[in-house]
Protein backbone atom coordinates (compact mmCIF):
# COMPACT_ATOMS: atom_id res chain seq x y z
CA UNK A 1 0.00 0.00 0.00
CA UNK A 2 1.34 3.40 -0.85
CA UNK A 3 0.07 6.81 0.89
CA UNK A 4 0.19 9.83 -1.76
CA UNK A 5 -0.70 13.37 -0.82
CA UNK A 6 -1.52 14.52 -4.98
CA UNK A 7 -4.41 14.13 -7.37
CA UNK A 8 -2.47 11.99 -9.73
CA UNK A 9 0.27 9.37 -9.07
CA UNK A 10 2.70 8.01 -11.76
CA UNK A 11 5.07 5.29 -11.89
CA UNK A 12 7.18 3.72 -14.74
CA UNK A 13 5.86 0.25 -15.59
CA UNK A 14 7.82 -2.52 -17.94
CA UNK A 15 5.65 -3.94 -20.73
CA UNK A 16 8.93 -5.93 -21.65
CA UNK A 17 8.19 -9.71 -22.71
CA UNK A 18 4.59 -9.34 -22.31
CA UNK A 19 2.82 -11.30 -25.21
CA UNK A 20 2.04 -10.04 -27.98
CA UNK A 21 -1.41 -8.41 -27.52
CA UNK A 22 -3.52 -6.47 -25.30
CA UNK A 23 -3.37 -6.71 -22.04
CA UNK A 24 -5.07 -4.21 -19.06
CA UNK A 25 -3.71 -2.49 -16.64
CA UNK A 26 -5.99 -1.38 -13.82
CA UNK A 27 -5.46 1.01 -10.63
CA UNK A 28 -7.85 1.02 -7.93
CA UNK A 29 -7.99 3.81 -5.26
CA UNK A 30 -9.08 3.46 -2.08
CA UNK A 31 -9.85 5.99 0.86
CA UNK A 32 -10.77 5.25 4.64
CA UNK A 33 -11.14 1.69 3.67
CA UNK A 34 -14.03 2.43 2.62
CA UNK A 35 -14.33 4.38 -0.26
CA UNK A 36 -13.10 2.97 -3.81
CA UNK A 37 -12.28 4.24 -7.29
CA UNK A 38 -11.12 2.35 -10.46
CA UNK A 39 -9.85 3.07 -13.58
CA UNK A 40 -8.30 0.73 -15.95
CA UNK A 41 -6.59 0.76 -19.69
CA UNK A 42 -5.16 -1.52 -22.30
CA UNK A 43 -1.81 -1.31 -23.52
CA UNK A 44 -1.04 -3.21 -26.95
CA UNK A 45 2.59 -4.58 -27.33
CA UNK A 46 4.42 -6.76 -29.62
CA UNK A 47 7.02 -8.84 -28.56
CA UNK A 48 6.97 -11.54 -31.72
CA UNK A 49 10.50 -11.96 -33.40
CA UNK A 50 11.31 -11.60 -36.75
CA UNK A 51 14.26 -13.40 -38.16
CA UNK A 52 15.25 -14.55 -41.91
CA UNK A 53 17.93 -16.39 -43.32
CA UNK A 54 20.25 -16.19 -46.67
CA UNK A 55 23.65 -17.09 -47.97
CA UNK A 56 25.80 -14.76 -50.01
CA UNK A 57 25.74 -17.53 -53.04
CA UNK A 58 28.73 -20.46 -53.66
CA UNK A 59 31.88 -19.67 -53.67
CA UNK A 60 34.64 -20.90 -55.77
CA UNK A 61 35.87 -23.24 -53.44
CA UNK A 62 32.37 -24.14 -51.73
CA UNK A 63 32.16 -21.37 -49.38
CA UNK A 64 29.52 -18.96 -48.60
CA UNK A 65 28.10 -16.26 -45.40
CA UNK A 66 25.58 -17.20 -43.84
CA UNK A 67 23.14 -13.28 -42.96
CA UNK A 68 20.77 -13.48 -40.46
CA UNK A 69 18.41 -10.45 -40.38
CA UNK A 70 16.43 -10.12 -37.37
CA UNK A 71 14.25 -7.56 -35.07
CA UNK A 72 13.19 -8.54 -31.25
CA UNK A 73 10.73 -5.77 -30.39
CA UNK A 74 9.50 -5.14 -26.90
CA UNK A 75 13.02 -7.00 -24.97
CA UNK A 76 14.68 -5.89 -22.48
CA UNK A 77 17.90 -7.42 -22.31
CA UNK A 78 20.69 -9.71 -24.72
CA UNK A 79 19.29 -12.92 -22.63
CA UNK A 80 15.50 -11.98 -24.33
CA UNK A 81 16.90 -12.00 -27.67
CA UNK A 82 18.00 -15.75 -28.75
CA UNK A 83 18.85 -16.90 -32.45
CA UNK A 84 19.57 -20.35 -33.48
CA UNK A 85 20.60 -21.50 -36.92
CA UNK A 86 20.48 -25.40 -38.18
CA UNK A 87 21.97 -26.30 -41.26
CA UNK A 88 20.35 -29.28 -42.55
CA UNK A 89 18.36 -30.39 -40.09
CA UNK A 90 21.56 -29.92 -36.87
CA UNK A 91 22.50 -27.25 -34.74
CA UNK A 92 25.05 -24.97 -36.53
CA UNK A 93 25.48 -21.92 -34.29
CA UNK A 94 23.46 -19.65 -31.86
CA UNK A 95 23.79 -16.87 -30.17
CA UNK A 96 21.72 -13.98 -27.48
CA UNK A 97 21.87 -10.92 -29.10
CA UNK A 98 23.11 -7.90 -27.91
CA UNK A 99 20.80 -5.43 -29.76
CA UNK A 100 16.98 -5.47 -30.31
CA UNK A 101 17.87 -5.18 -34.19
CA UNK A 102 21.08 -4.57 -35.70
CA UNK A 103 23.21 -5.63 -38.58
CA UNK A 104 22.96 -9.00 -39.47
CA UNK A 105 24.58 -11.81 -37.53
CA UNK A 106 27.04 -13.76 -39.94
CA UNK A 107 29.21 -16.67 -39.82
CA UNK A 108 31.53 -18.53 -42.54
CA UNK A 109 30.23 -21.74 -43.43
CA UNK A 110 31.05 -24.45 -46.03
CA UNK A 111 28.22 -25.39 -48.46
CA UNK A 112 28.24 -28.50 -50.24
CA UNK A 113 25.41 -29.84 -52.56
CA UNK A 114 22.51 -28.74 -51.49
CA UNK A 115 21.91 -27.28 -48.14
CA UNK A 116 19.09 -26.07 -46.17
CA UNK A 117 19.90 -23.06 -43.22
CA UNK A 118 17.34 -22.40 -41.02
CA UNK A 119 17.38 -19.83 -37.99
CA UNK A 120 15.24 -19.73 -35.44
CA UNK A 121 14.66 -16.32 -33.44
CA UNK A 122 13.20 -16.48 -29.95
CA UNK A 123 12.09 -14.03 -27.58
CA UNK A 124 12.31 -13.86 -23.56
CA UNK A 125 13.18 -17.12 -23.24
CA UNK A 126 9.70 -18.82 -24.34
CA UNK A 127 11.17 -21.28 -26.90
CA UNK A 128 8.02 -23.18 -28.38
CA UNK A 129 5.69 -20.21 -27.90
CA UNK A 130 4.34 -19.16 -31.48
CA UNK A 131 4.01 -15.25 -29.73
CA UNK A 132 7.67 -15.13 -29.35
CA UNK A 133 8.74 -17.24 -31.83
CA UNK A 134 10.11 -16.39 -35.84
CA UNK A 135 11.89 -19.03 -37.97
CA UNK A 136 13.08 -18.91 -41.88
CA UNK A 137 14.14 -21.38 -44.23
CA UNK A 138 16.68 -20.58 -46.86
CA UNK A 139 17.16 -23.62 -49.74
CA UNK A 140 20.19 -23.43 -51.81
CA UNK A 141 20.24 -24.16 -55.01
CA UNK A 142 21.02 -27.43 -55.69
CA UNK A 143 25.19 -27.47 -57.55
CA UNK A 144 24.63 -30.00 -60.06
CA UNK A 145 27.48 -30.81 -62.07
CA UNK A 146 28.22 -28.99 -65.57
CA UNK A 147 28.84 -31.27 -68.72
CA UNK A 148 31.57 -29.20 -69.86
CA UNK A 149 32.11 -31.30 -72.94
CA UNK A 150 31.27 -34.64 -74.51
CA UNK A 151 33.17 -36.43 -77.57
CA UNK A 152 32.35 -40.09 -78.87
CA UNK A 153 34.75 -42.15 -80.23
CA UNK A 154 34.16 -45.26 -82.39
CA UNK A 155 36.59 -47.82 -81.85
CA UNK A 156 37.15 -50.33 -84.75
CA UNK A 157 38.84 -53.73 -84.16
CA UNK A 158 40.47 -55.73 -87.17
CA UNK A 159 39.75 -59.40 -87.74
Amino acid sequence: MLDTDGPSWSFPHNVACLATGAHSLKAVARACDRYYAEAEISVSVNTTPTVSVSTSGLGTNGSTTVSVDYSFPNTKSHLDRRIDVYRDGVFWNGAYQVAPTGPPFTFPAAETCSTTWRAIATACGRFGDPLFRDESVYAAPEKKPKIVSLALLKVFMAT
